[in-house]
């Protein structure tokens, strides 16, 4: 029961730090993001919470919601080329 209750606040993280991200890119083409350090380290350290907090969601979860690409959400997302400059 305590792991369906740490996985729930990890879906909360997931979905406040997710809204942070939309918040921070608003007006922003990737040029702009990319020029606007302040902003990009903001958006990075987003992404990272997000997958940090996806990473610790349990197994039985993940297993519960295949269609989820957890390996991208936890891991890949922040390794992306594009996203790192």
């Amino acid at each position: 029961m305590r792991e369906r209750a740490r996985d729930k606040n990890r879906l909360q993280d997931i979905i406040e730090y997710a809204d942070n991200v939309k918040m921070l890119i608003e007006g922003f083409d990737y040029e702009k993001l990319v020029a606007d350090k302040r902003t990009y380290y903001s958006v990075m350290k987003n992404i990272e919470i997000v997958g940090e907090a996806a990473y610790m969601l349990t197994k039985a979860f993940k297993q519960a919601h295949p269609a989820t690409p957890w390996k991208f959400v936890q891991e890949d997302i922040i390794c992306q080329p594009d996203l790192r400059k």
